[in-house]
């Protein structure tokens, strides 16, 4: 019989390891833009600790250049696997101790998983803004644009009015809720804005406190500013979670809105206007397990079914509203302690009580034999240590959405009943080969592999 495989799988493993070899290199190829955009944002990773100086190279990382990435990973992960069976496949033939093999498959499995969350962490992509003030001139496109809109619709001409904010501290206090502190400041020119009412609206506010700080003239602009503190109901996608990226935005209404009156970003106002020196952050703002990557302003159009009582009012279909931006990236070190420690010590102890697992007739030492019951009571414990952890991950998150690392839970579940499985038709000796063979050996050896082949599945399922 090794006389007909043998020749066969050999061939077989060598071809499949230079296609699949072939194929990567021909999507580095295809996708040489995607790679190098790649590289570009890891060298400003390591260099500056925030992505690129170029908002828009950044942001240019969507969906179809990530999935450009992704693809690549797995290629090179698929070519490594052949190659790895390809000269390992020898002691498979010979009846030799596969435990080497077993934990490189598991290795590559788990690296490749890994790989895909890290292209993951990297994409980063804005599709909440409809224009993204990333410098003066793009403000000065913007103002021009509109002015010309007015013209052609026959409207009054808009008013500008330049607004600032200096963001001081940034609170979630649940999956929605956030609470903030910030200064708030707009200039009004006489002349221009005497007809206007001072003062600005945060429409998305569940409560706010806004207090006038302070009133100066300088020439002949009126700078008005006021400390905010606000409650901020937002939606936020966990669908990621723990490699999740969130926009976190403080929308602006101007107190006359109903006017053609349009809030700016005071652009002068800030030293360096670069999404990645965090515009309007404070420098030792505390904002535990996450980190700011940039901050910018950002215009939404924005329709409403209402006039809100007014008849001339003017911002009925697609008015632009200005939105300041934070964007956040999780810290995994700490959802990792939290979340991911009852998870490998579940299967960590799971396979020790695999290894330890031998038919009743093998071993005469009472350390190693099991009654159904003992069996029952490591699985009900097991059990209870995962639901806890899943439950206390839900009370924390709370989304209709299944988040990626309840993919693990559900893994750990069936992992579970399949360790009790394999105890009862090993203990009850039901004719199954592949369980009863040398002593439950198979079940050992493909327990890791099989469960890091689950977790890359699931991770390309979620990310791709």
């Amino acid at each position: 019989m090794q006389k007909y495989f043998y020749p066969r799988i050999t061939k077989f493993l060598l071809g499949a390891a230079i296609f699949s070899t072939f194929i990567t290199v021909a999507l580095v190829v295809f996708n040489y833009e995607a790679m190098l955009t790649h590289i570009n944002i890891v060298i400003d990773h390591a260099k500056y600790y925030n992505p690129t100086n170029n908002l828009a190279q950044q942001l240019s990382l969507n969906d179809i250049l990530r999935r450009d990435l992704i693809e690549v990973v797995l290629g090179f992960s698929t070519s490594v696997f052949f190659w790895f069976a390809y000269f390992v496949r020898q002691d498979f033939f010979d009846g030799k101790s596969l435990w080497e093999e077993s934990v490189g498959m598991s290795v590559i499995f788990a690296s490749s998983a890994f790989l895909v969350c890290y292209c993951s962490i990297l994409y980063d992509n804005n599709k909440d803004m409809d224009l993204i003030i990333n410098a003066e001139k793009d403000l000065n496109h913007f103002k021009i644009k509109r002015i010309q809109i007015s013209q052609k619709v026959k409207e009054t001409p808009p008013l500008f009015i330049p607004t600032g904010i200096y963001l001081q501290s940034i609170e979630f206090t649940n999956s929605n809720n956030c609470i903030l502190t910030a200064y708030i400041w707009q200039k009004y020119e006489n002349g221009f804005h005497d007809s206007l009412t001072r003062g600005f609206l945060l429409p998305e506010a569940q409560e706010a406190e806004i207090t006038e700080n302070y009133r100066k003239k300088v020439g002949n602009t009126e700078i008005i500013g006021w400390t905010v503190k606000a409650t901020i109901r937002e939606v936020f996608h966990f669908r990621d979670y723990p490699f999740d990226h969130q926009n976190f935005w403080l929308r602006l209404w101007h107190k006359d809105f109903d006017k053609n009156v349009i809030l700016i970003p005071d652009i002068q106002a800030y030293t360096d206007y670069k999404p990645n020196k965090l515009p309007g952050i404070e420098k030792f703002i505390v904002l535990p397990s996450w980190y700011i990557t940039h901050s910018f302003f950002g215009y939404k159009y924005n329709s409403y079914n209402t006039n809100f009582g007014i008849n001339d009012y003017v911002g009925l279909q697609n008015f632009p509203e200005l939105y300041y931006n934070v964007f956040i990236q999780r810290d995994f070190v700490s959802v990792f302690i939290s979340d991911l420690v009852p998870i490998v010590m579940t299967i960590a102890i799971l396979f020790i009580a695999l290894i330890v697992t031998y038919k009743p007739e093998e071993t005469t030492d009472d350390v190693f034999k099991f009654n159904v019951m003992e069996i029952i009571s490591l699985v009900a414990a097991l059990i209870f240590v995962v639901l806890l952890a899943h439950i206390e991950l839900r009370s924390r998150i709370v989304t209709e959405t299944v988040v990626y690392i309840e993919y693990y839970y559900f893994l750990t579940y069936a992992a579970i009943f399949c360790v009790l499985g394999n105890y009862l038709i090993l203990h009850k000796q039901y004719n199954i080969p592949f369980i009863l063979a040398k002593n439950n050996y198979y079940p050992k050896i493909l327990f890791l592999p099989l469960l890091t082949l689950f977790m890359l599945l699931l991770t390309i399922f979620v990310f791709y």
